[in-house]
Formats: C-alpha cells, structure tokens, sequence
C-alpha cells in the first residue's frame, strides 16, 4: 500500500492523460518556487508540508469505451498527439485459456482517428474471442510496459453474486456512484453491496452505538466496518471501531465461541490524503482500506471471491504491519 503524502496536485490542462510535474519539500528557502508556481504554502498539522504530482504515461486504455460482450472485446486506446502509433503494443489474452486461440497482438488493426477536439488520438477495433468470459489487455509503448486491464463478460461471470447485482445495476453503475458520494449513508450502503458481492453476509445495524456494517463469512469469520468520508473522522472512528470490537469479542468469550473478529476501517479519501500511517492503525488491529482500495477491488468482483480467504488476507497483512 502506499504510504505517500499528498499535499497538492497540480494537473496539466485538466488531461488526464499526462500531469507533469514534481514532488518537493518545502523549506523557507523554497518560498520563491512556490510564488512562481502561484501555490501557497500549505502548513499540515501531520508533517513537513509537501507538494504531489502525479505523472501518467502518454497512453491508456479508455476504460468506458472499452467491453467484453458476446465472445467480442471492443477496444479503444487513448495517446497523446506527439506518441507515434506505431510504437504501441496492444496485446490480448483471453480466459479461459485455449493454447494460442485466444493469445492475439491487435495493434496493427486498431483505427486510428483525432478525438476530443485534437487533444489526443483514439484507436479502436474489435477482437473476436470464441469461448471468453474475461481477457487481459497488456498496453505498451516500445518496450515500456504501460497498462494492464482485465475485461470480463458480466453475463458470464462466474460470481452469481455479481451476476445478481449487474442484473438489478447493470455494470454495478448506482454502486459506483454511491462510493463517490457525500452522503455517508449512501456510502456505507454502497461498500455494503460490495461486501455482498465478495462473498459476506452484511449487515447495516440500526442501533446507533453498532458498527457501521457487520459482515460474516461462511466459516463465521465476523468483519466489523466502520466508513468515513472524511479524513479528520479516522482516529474517532478507529476508537469506535476497537471499543466495538473489544466487545463483540467479550461476549465471545463469554459464550465460548472461537469466532475470529476483524476490524476494518474504509475511507473514500485516496491513500495520500491520511496523515496516519498504515502501522499507526495496526497497532489498534485495524486495517485501513482507501479509495485505491475500492478501485483494485472492483476490478475483481466479476470473479469467484471468497469471503474467508479475505479475511485471511486481511490478518495477514495486519500482522505484517504490526510485526513491522
């Protein structure tokens, strides 16, 4: 996970393809620079204030515009003006895999054409892949690996769950825009379908002093969730979380069950927006998951998931980070 500090973001243009830039501390003697760029210092009550600048390469593969349906995958590649197309490598792989059938480099019957007022070039073409219900597209430039995507068919998907889920939320869209939204609840409701869909058998509580979400796995494996938007809200929420836990777990005791229970904290912030560390949460026994989180995971959710294989992950890395 990455554990970077963001302070500001400075975008080339609005395209998001490119934003050029630096990542700088600053220091008394850099006030001159920050003039310059017509930013104002920014004083953190975590650290050193820093500026972030995220670099993209000058080619992607336009996610929207881009499916797998119907054993065809439709294909669109986004590069910048000044990138030569035939320095682009698209290549294909189809699962399940069917020796060499369903292996293919595309680049050469991509179409190439202006899009968005010149600001970049679009190439799109279609690709017929007899038999698949998910293919991988591995971009490159040269020899410079760029982008990996997975693209899977939702009517083949072998997760009913998501198979469920796309049929009343066609491509999980009302989900997805509830990750992004300002209203907690919705929110909590959104990460809520997506424990579902990965396997758990959530629960909103509707007592205010419970958890946000209480998932449980097949194998009575007990996730304790706790959703924020905001990032001055996480140690408040990680002593809810602790307190919850602490005791759910005595009742445990109690009773003598050997259920083991997790605690997870999910914020819709990206990872450089938390001045708290990942080792910082750890020491509580909470797991932090961010945006980029959210994003990996929806990647995967056409896929079989099992909920405890989850939750093993989950400790795991929990006692990565506590044992440093």
């Amino acid at each position: 996970p990455d554990n970077g500090f963001a302070q500001s973001r400075l975008n080339h243009a609005g395209n998001p393809l490119i934003q050029p830039g630096f990542a700088v501390q600053t220091t008394g003697a850099s006030s001159d620079v920050l003039q310059w760029l017509s930013l104002n210092q920014y004083h953190h009550p975590a650290g050193v204030p820093s500026i972030a600048v995220a670099v993209y390469p000058p080619a992607a593969i336009a996610l929207a515009e881009s499916s797998l349906s119907d054993e065809k995958l439709s294909l669109a590649i986004d590069v910048m003006p000044t990138v030569e197309s035939s320095t682009i490598s698209v290549a294909v792989i189809g699962q399940p895999p069917k020796g060499i059938t369903l292996r293919k480099q595309v680049s050469e019957t991509l179409e190439w054409d202006a899009y968005g007022k010149g600001e970049r070039i679009r190439g799109m073409g279609t690709v017929g892949l007899p038999g698949a219900h998910s293919a991988l597209i591995a971009l490159s430039i040269g020899n410079i690996n760029v982008q990996r995507q997975w693209f899977i068919d939702p009517t083949l998907s072998q997760n009913i769950r998501y198979t469920m889920s796309h049929v009343f939320d066609n491509g999980l869209v009302k989900i997805r825009e509830r990750l992004k939204t300002s209203d907690s609840r919705a929110f909590e409701k959104a990460v809520a379908a997506l424990l579902f869909i990965s396997g758990f058998a959530p629960q909103l509580p509707i007592a205010d002093d419970g958890p946000d979400i209480v998932g449980v796995t097949p194998g009575g494996q007990v996730l304790l969730v706790e959703c924020t938007l905001k990032t001055t809200d996480v140690m408040s929420k990680i002593g809810n979380l602790v307190s919850r836990r602490e005791a759910l777990r005595s009742v445990f005791v109690r009773e003598k069950r050997a259920n083991k229970i997790l605690t997870v904290l999910v914020c819709q912030s990206p990872r450089s927006h938390i001045p708290q560390s990942d080792i910082d949460l750890a020491k509580h026994g909470v797991l932090l998951l961010t945006k980029e989180n959210i994003e990996n995971h929806l990647v995967t959710v056409q896929n079989p998931l099992d909920a405890d294989e989850i939750c093993g992950r989950i400790d795991t890395r929990l006692r990565e980070l506590q044992t440093g």
